[in-house]
């Protein structure tokens, strides 16, 4: 996932893809000739390509996700703590 919160045309950049990191999720009867056209598009564009199996992918991403709204209430309670603490 490569990008930010802002969006249009204004918003694009150059580097987007420099260092980001692609995650290839190819299957077992995936072809092997497309899937190295898939690694040569990413890698062209500045990525890092990795591999990782789709549904340990899925979790990774899942959990990625909840991040965001799980997170930040645990972070405030937990400065909220650390305050009343010192």
């Amino acid at each position: 996932m490569a990008g930010s919160e802002q969006s249009g045309i204004d918003a694009a950049r150059r580097d987007l893809f420099d260092n980001a990191v692609c995650i290839v999720t190819p299957r077992e009867d995936t072809d092997k000739d497309a899937l190295n056209i898939v690694y040569d598009f990413w890698k062209a564009l500045g990525c890092s390509v990795k591999t990782l199996p789709p549904l340990q992918h899925d979790e990774i991403v899942a959990r990625i996700s909840h991040c965001r709204t799980s997170l930040p209430p645990r972070l405030s309670t937990s400065s909220a703590t650390t305050a009343r603490i010192r």
